[in-house]
């Protein structure tokens, strides 16, 4: 009975192990059709990639950092394990060449183009060394590559849809800002724009007055109290960035610059939010006030929202400071004339101007006695 059970088991075994492999491939083949970011799509790419091959062991693929500091492995396998010398030795000669490298016949690589521009590089490596293995192994991975560069193509496409739709955001809210004359107006329509724009829970602006930056308006509250612990706390985090003119993240992410940002902290925990930026406002080489971008709680900004939070201060500091200048003109015109005209009256010269001055006081005391 028990021989007769394990025939049984040894007859379906294969059986059983190759609809296991179908299935393998039909889950593989599935993601690798589906929307997902690069890594993701690299990862899945180089498990078909191994799959199709015989007698593969590892396998690795390095992509250009997005700041340009070099290349990074993005996609491992077997996961969390690192590349042996011989898979490096065929990555680096694969990008120093800028062409296919076969490395003591058993790890082979390819470089990552993208028209013209090197992107990074993919590499196979062998159970065991076989020239006319490896020869076969470099021709399958450089056919296999051009997928990859599908795949980057595609991401750089992505990037420019969402950078072109930033810009037309920016565009949007730099239409609102100009809609308006009164400034007070027009900074509501921004913040209110704005808001939307970065989904945020908040936004808000604020002024510098009297060596301190006092807060304007807030989205979508045409009429709020400043006298409120809140606002201090908000004005308080707003000046951060004010007096550091320069972009202030809380919570700092990992690799970002030191900044000063402790009553960012205090308003973050008071009004329960989550992620707050805040940008200092330029016009004229001079920060003259402050934009605050706040999210819900528990969201983050993503990486085009926070360019293009800087990119909203940046075109909409210029019209607002004109604005502000152009309200309060005839103000500073009229007291400018004045405090002119007494400096004539109590100053040296202008004699006429003092005996006018004389008799019409003059003549007011005598109407007055009289």
């Amino acid at each position: 009975m028990s021989r007769d059970a394990d025939d049984q088991e040894a007859a379906t075994g294969p059986k059983e192990a190759a609809a296991e492999v179908s299935v393998l491939d039909h889950a593989l083949w599935s993601r690798f059709t589906e929307d997902r970011d690069l890594k993701d799509f690299a990862k899945v790419w180089l498990a078909l990639q191994i799959r199709q091959v015989p007698g593969v062991t590892r396998g690795v693929v390095v992509l250009e950092a997005a700041d340009g500091s070099g290349f990074i492995p993005v996609a491992v396998w077997p996961n969390d394990t690192s590349p042996t010398q011989e898979l490096s030795v065929a990555i680096e000669t694969a990008l120093d060449r800028e062409g296919g490298a076969n490395i003591k016949d058993i790890a082979v690589a390819t470089p990552v183009q993208v028209d013209g521009e090197l992107i990074g590089a993919a590499a196979l490596e062998l159970e065991t060394a076989s020239r006319p293995a490896a020869m076969s192994l470099l021709r399958q991975l450089q056919w296999g590559v051009g997928w990859l560069t599908a795949a980057v193509r595609r991401d750089v496409m992505q990037v420019q849809s969402r950078d072109r739709a930033g810009m037309a955001g920016v565009l949007d809210i730099i239409g609102a800002t100009l809609d308006d004359d009164d400034m007070a107006s027009a900074a509501l329509a921004t913040a209110n724009l704005a808001a939307r724009k970065l989904n945020c829970d908040q936004v808000a602006i604020g002024f510098k007055k009297r060596r301190r930056l006092r807060l304007k308006t807030l989205s979508d509250v045409s009429d709020f109290r400043l006298n409120t612990s809140r606002t201090r706390m908000l004005e308080a985090a707003m000046e951060e960035a004010y007096f550091q003119e320069g972009t202030v993240l809380y919570p700092p992410r990992p690799g970002q610059g030191f900044v000063a940002a402790l009553a960012h902290e205090k308003f973050a925990e008071a009004a329960k939010i989550g992620e707050v930026v805040t940008v200092p406002l330029f016009a004229k080489d001079a920060v003259f006030g402050a934009i605050s971008f706040q999210k819900p709680a528990h969201e983050t900004f993503s990486n085009a929202e926070l360019v293009l939070a800087e990119g909203i201060a940046a075109a909409v500091g210029p019209i607002l400071a004109d604005k502000m200048d152009k309200g309060r003109s005839v103000f500073v015109h009229v007291a400018g004339s004045l405090k002119t005209q007494i400096g004539r009256v109590i100053g040296a010269g202008y004699l006429g101007r003092k005996l006018a001055v004389l008799v019409l006081g003059g003549l007011i005391v005598f109407f007055a006695i009289a």
